[in-house]
């Protein structure tokens, strides 16, 4: 969502708009990114659609970090044994990164280009969100067998508990953790320009008497994406981490209602 303009008309600008930008500084911009911006783009060069762009940005944010990652936090810290504290940690790198960056991305992104500011932090999410996949689709097929001397990974078979079971989670998996950091981290840096430099810019651009509307429906948006993540997220919680690769019903007592049942 790259947009080569910092002063967007929403129809005829009301007497005493407000920007911090001098008039006509970005006058006969064009949208796009640096010299890609074809014409038939241009429609987008308006404040509505860069409202609707930016509240689809921060739903898929709201959807991706409030609702998807907590969601499967618990299987992932099965699935790489992870301590509690671990996973706890997963989590919260999203609050330091948001923290560490939202001063310096506000100060630096209020005194150059907005929109640019907001695309680059929206292709880091991107790239945070790839990351933090990148452990299930790097990792062999989880393949639960039955407890024992074996070597085996299960240890719940028909509602018992072996001996064994206190040591048999593959302790190399635990490196993984880092992937989750480092996409966490990524996605709290990315989002850092929306709801700071993304409300200037509205504010910026929009007539006085309408930037409480569209500043409600992009709050409005950003509220529905962590629903919207929940919802999704339970019905993939039903489906197993390797379908179809792996049929569950294969190994004994392997079912949506056993804890050793992992999922996407």
């Amino acid at each position: 969502m790259g947009v080569e303009m910092e002063q967007m008309n929403d129809g005829e600008n009301a007497e005493g708009h407000r920007s911090h930008v001098p008039k006509g500084k970005y006058e006969d911009a064009l949208f796009g990114w640096g010299a890609c911006a074809p014409s038939w783009l241009q429609w987008n060069r308006s404040a509505k659609w860069f409202l609707f762009w930016i509240c689809w940005v921060g739903a898929l944010q709201g959807m991706i970090v409030n609702g998807f990652v907590n969601v499967v936090i618990t299987t992932v810290e099965k699935r790489f044994a992870l301590s509690s504290s671990e996973a706890g940690l997963i989590a919260s790198c999203y609050d330091i990164a948001s923290l560490v960056c939202a001063l310096p991305v506000s100060y630096l992104g209020a005194r150059s280009h907005k929109p640019r500011w907001i695309a680059i932090g929206t292709l880091i999410m991107g790239l945070g969100a790839f990351i933090f996949s990148l452990p299930h689709f790097i990792t062999d097929e989880y393949e639960p067998v039955r407890g024992g001397g074996n070597g085996s990974k299960l240890c719940l078979v028909d509602g018992n508990v072996t001996d064994s079971c206190g040591d048999q989670q593959d302790a190399s998996l635990n490196s993984y953790k880092y992937f989750f950091y480092l996409g966490q981290l990524l996605h709290g840096a990315g989002a850092s320009p929306f709801y700071t430099l993304g409300i200037a810019f509205l504010d910026d651009n929009v007539r006085p008497k309408l930037v409480s509307l569209y500043v409600g429906i992009y709050y409005t948006m950003a509220l529905l994406g962590p629903a919207l993540g929940y919802m999704l997220g339970g019905f993939l919680l039903g489906i197993y981490v390797d379908a179809p690769n792996v049929d569950p019903a294969e190994y004994v007592s392997l079912r949506t209602n056993n804890s050793f049942f992992f999922y996407k």
